[in-house]
């Protein structure tokens, strides 16, 4: 509730209980005791209990508990008791001895029980009912009375209304005025119809049933009318049209929905109805040749003396035929229904949905178990489970009775441990979760899967998952160093990586090879197809995205130290580790005239032990030709482009095979090309893995 709206202070509802400033800070005194105390409490009992080879289960909470009690404190020091309280007990279920939590909820489910709050609830019109969750229903106007502090869920209702939900806000120790609620009319509409067109109608409100009351008399004119906006009830429509006796009929109008009253004043007519309407009407007129006439409420006018058949069909229920006798100057009701089932779905596991043909039932949300209402017939019905071989039943359902459809579906589980847990578990090439995982419906099958932790080698796990049966797994993990720092390694997907003091990183000996971008990204856009060359005609974009998957493949292995990830090299950068490379040791056109790019590598390394610096590949870095870019390049003796500067174009370092003169071949001279350019067999990329 904002401090806008309406308050009226009363007077506590627990004499002489008055909440301060000061009273709140005491109260958060007590319970920041009881948290330290608690948390004392923990760590005394951790080292009473424990050794260091086997710490005692239940006294060290997990990473996801310390969160979730620094929140709680949090939460506490923000005043938000209800939050606490909630946060305490979500603790106390998944850790049930944590001393802080056990210390800190009484103390603050009695600062709770101390702090309630009114609320004065009114409504147009007034005597609907109002309903609290815990509390018996009030009229309107009602107040509610000694309601916790927080928000929760009112229920207006009122017959011949719409019912109303609203979430408010009650505050300790004061009277919350609501505004008043508006209800709105429970109301459908009426469609009248004739033929010929034109009929005079009167609609008529009826009393209730077994009533002595009059009718009241709604509304009159002609047909074709849509009267909207009525009252829910029953009522009573009556036609004329001249030389044609009364027609009168008896109609209910519910809420939200359209009735229809169709009334025919035509020779050899039929007027056909069903429930539920929109059906399609099919008849046979004419030497038994069926043929569909539209959908109910339909009236068939000016057919031939005689006995017709008359069929109406609905979604996949089966149809209903009658024959009729047609005579002149009459016009005859049919009134078809389907008399409809309760049909009641489950399977094992539970959650399938079920389909009928290629329609979904059960509204289109509905998963197992539920119950729909269907007519007699025969079904043949289909449930399906992601992951699991979908069930196929034929049913037949009987009229008047209740069917139970159930779908056994053939499935096994998968449980998956760890020493240490905490691990990733990595399944065709996408992770899962974290070990200990649990996976209870799988299909039965072989299963495949990776686990990896941070400073651990990888375990490879392999199963079989029978029907009914579960897979268990329980690994022990062999320790694994991280990189480190001061020292070159080679990562996982086999490239060397240089440690350079000055940038307090690393930089990739060779430029991403064709087979390594595969690996990652599933594809390879190059030109000049070899997995041992370097990946040609990649977009600065895309190369981007190899390094953000590249640093989440090197994670799940544990190859990377914390709060370094790899990405392409700033222009700075690549000057640093350019070193000093010559051009007579270096693929490019200058002396030697190259049809296509070389494996990486080719040829000597510079002075730091990179490849292919000078030539091979153009490679992409971080930064847009910028104004800074070009007087770098000025001051380093380099030809510029001025017209680039301020341009959608990214800087490009090094030679490449393609390139010839000296000028595009030396170390300042810098390319710019549009970041999304893809078609290129001269441009690719090398990756540094480098402090966040």
């Amino acid at each position: 509730m904002s401090r806008f709206e309406s308050s009226i202070d009363l007077p506590p509802p627990r004499p002489p209980v008055k909440r301060s400033p000061l009273n709140n800070i005491v109260w958060i005194l007590i319970t920041c005791l009881a948290l330290v105390g608690g948390a004392f409490g923990g760590i005394y009992l951790g080292k009473k209990n424990s050794s260091p080879q086997s710490p005692t289960p239940g006294l060290n909470p997990s990473p996801a508990i310390e969160k979730t009690l620094k929140e709680a404190k949090a939460a506490i020091h923000n005043g938000d008791w209800v939050a606490a309280g909630k946060l305490y007990r979500s603790v106390l279920e998944k850790h049930p001895a944590n001393p802080e939590a056990k210390a800190s909820l009484p103390l603050i489910e009695r600062y709770l029980e101390e702090s309630n709050g009114n609320l004065v609830v009114t409504s147009e019109p007034e005597g609907a009912k109002v309903t609290v969750p815990g509390r018996e229903p009030l009229v309107t106007p009602a107040e509610i009375k000694q309601l916790p502090a927080g928000k929760m869920q009112l229920r207006i209702e009122k017959n011949g209304f719409e019912p109303v939900v609203k979430t408010v806000a009650v505050v300790e120790h004061k009277t919350i005025l609501l505004p008043k609620v508006a209800l709105q009319k429970s109301v459908g509409s009426l469609n009248l119809v004739s033929e010929p067109p034109g009929a005079d109608y009167k609609l008529i409100k009826t009393g209730p049933k077994g009533s002595d009351e009059m009718g009241e008399l709604i509304r009159i004119g002609k047909t074709p009318e849509k009267v909207g906006d009525l009252e829910a009830g029953e009522y009573e429509v009556k036609m004329t049209a001249k030389g044609w006796p009364d027609y009168t009929r008896k109609i209910r109008v519910e809420h939200n929905r359209s009735a229809a009253v169709s009334a025919v004043f035509a020779k050899g007519g039929i007027n056909v109805v069903s429930d539920p309407v929109g059906a399609e009407v099919w008849a046979s007129l004419d030497k038994g040749v069926w043929q569909q006439k539209g959908i109910t409420p339909l009236t068939l006018t000016d057919l031939p003396p005689g006995r017709h058949q008359i069929e109406v069909r609905h979604k996949n229920w089966a149809p209903i035929r009658r024959t009729v006798d047609v005579k002149g100057n009459i016009t005859r009701e049919l009134e078809f229904a389907w008399e409809r089932s309760i049909v009641s779905f489950s399977s094992e596991p539970e959650g399938a949905t079920v389909y009928l043909g290629n329609q979904r039932i059960g509204n289109g949300l509905a998963v197992t178990p539920f119950q729909v209402e269907l007519p007699e017939g025969d079904y043949l019905f289909e449930a399906r489970i992601p992951g699991l071989h979908k069930i196929s039943k034929g049913v037949y359902v009987e009229r008047s009775s209740s069917s139970q459809v159930s779908f056994p579906f053939e499935y096994g589980s998968v449980s998956i441990q760890s020493d240490p847990p905490g691990a990733t578990v990595v399944a065709n090439g996408l992770p899962i979760g974290l070990t200990p995982l649990n996976r209870a419906v799988v299909a039965p099958g072989k299963y495949s899967y990776t686990i990896s932790k941070k400073n651990f080698k990888p375990a490879n796990l392999s199963g079989i998952v029978e029907s009914g049966g579960q897979l268990a797994f329980n690994t022990k993990l062999i320790t694994d160093e991280i990189p480190i720092v001061n020292r070159n390694f080679t990562n996982g997907l086999g490239q060397k990586m240089i440690w350079f003091d000055n940038l307090g990183g690393w930089v990739a000996d060779t430029e991403v090879t064709q087979a390594t971008y595969e690996r990652i990204t599933k594809e390879n856009p190059s030109d000049i197809k070899d997995p041992k060359h370097p990946v040609d005609s990649v977009s600065w974009y895309d190369a981007s995205k190899f390094c953000s998957r590249l640093t989440m493949f090197e994670n799940a292995l544990g190859n990377v130290p914390s709060d370094y990830i790899y990405r392409l090299p700033t222009d700075a950068e690549w000057s640093t580790f350019a070193g000093t490379t010559s051009l007579t040791n270096a693929i490019t056109s200058a002396y030697t005239r190259y049809r296509s790019s070389r494996p990486v590598g080719s040829v000597a390394p510079n002075d730091y032990g990179l490849y292919d610096i000078r030539g091979n590949l153009t490679e992409w870095v971080q930064d847009w030709y910028s104004q800074q870019i070009l007087n770098r390049a000025e001051k380093e003796g380099a030809r510029v482009r001025p017209e680039w500067v301020g341009t959608d174009r990214k800087v490009l370092r090094g030679g490449s095979w393609l390139r010839s003169t000296q000028t595009d071949l030396e170390i300042p001279y810098r390319r710019g090309a549009p970041p999304s350019q893809e078609n290129a067999n001269d441009v690719g990329f090398r990756v540094v893995l480098m402090p966040k």
